[in-house]
């Protein structure tokens, strides 16, 4: 996310904490400083990729969600006209 080797998006404060998942014969990947990674340092490239990232991250979120929300409700109505469907086969009593 934040470039090659780091991988980046928790945040802490006001810097993008980055882990190091590969990288240089030094041990960090560029632009890394003491595993953390100020948000004046990126790029404009890697701040959009980051919230671009957050953004889809947000909708899918969302968008499961209402699914999740009209899912039960569905199972709700069904259970409930299968009930009623139930009551109105059982035949009444018979008068007098």
């Amino acid at each position: 996310m934040c470039g090659p080797g780091v991988r980046g998006g928790d945040r802490k404060g006001s810097a993008i904490v980055a882990e190091r998942v590969g990288g240089g014969p030094d041990g960090k990947p560029p632009g890394v400083i003491g595993g953390t990674t100020e948000v004046a340092q990126l790029s404009p490239a890697a701040r959009l990729q980051i919230l671009t990232t957050e953004q889809w991250s947000l909708l899918a979120t969302r968008g499961m969600t209402w699914n999740e929300a009209f899912s039960r409700a569905q199972m709700f109505l069904s259970a409930l006209s299968g009930g009623i469907v139930a009551l109105a086969t059982i035949p009444a009593p018979p008068e007098g």
